[in-house]
């Protein structure tokens, strides 16, 4: 590079996009493991068909 040239631009962008969806991803697993085990510690199983029988 030359006097006074510039590095290319890196646009941060897709990498806040990309860090933002891993963010969400692992908030939303953790949600629903937390209601997998709230549900699993009050009825005693997680199998849908057993769930509705409980009804």
């Amino acid at each position: 590079m030359g006097a006074g040239a510039r590095p290319p631009y890196t646009n941060p962008i897709p990498q806040g996009l990309i860090l933002t969806g891993i963010v969400v991803a692992v908030s939303t697993t953790a949600l629903a493991l937390s209601l997998i085990i709230r549900i699993w510690k009050q009825c005693g199983t997680i199998e849908a068909d057993e769930l509705r029988e409980m009804d």
